[in-house]
């Protein structure tokens, strides 16, 4: 089941995830992360929460690499509500 504001929630992740302090912070503490952005865990598709809280650090980073990458190539738009796909 997707939430009303997923895009919201989906841009939230992203900057966490952009973040070396706060991608740090959410694999060591996920939900209190997400809080402090201001979203719920439950905002998150389930199978997305499990994907990404199963991650360590290193594969976050990967994904925030390949990330910057695809935005510095013009493949994301700098104006939807994430920079690249989390």
């Amino acid at each position: 089941m997707t939430s009303e504001n997923i895009l919201d929630v989906v841009g939230a992740l992203d900057e966490i995830i952009r973040d070396p302090v706060r991608r740090q912070r959410f694999v060591e503490h996920p939900e209190i992360t997400l809080r402090q952005a201001g979203y719920e865990p439950a905002d998150v598709p389930q199978q997305v929460w499990n994907a990404l809280t199963r991650m360590t650090f290193d594969e976050l980073k990967a994904i925030s690499d390949l990330g910057f990458a695809l935005e510095a190539d013009g493949v994301f738009n700098a104006n939807l509500p994430w920079k690249h796909g989390v």
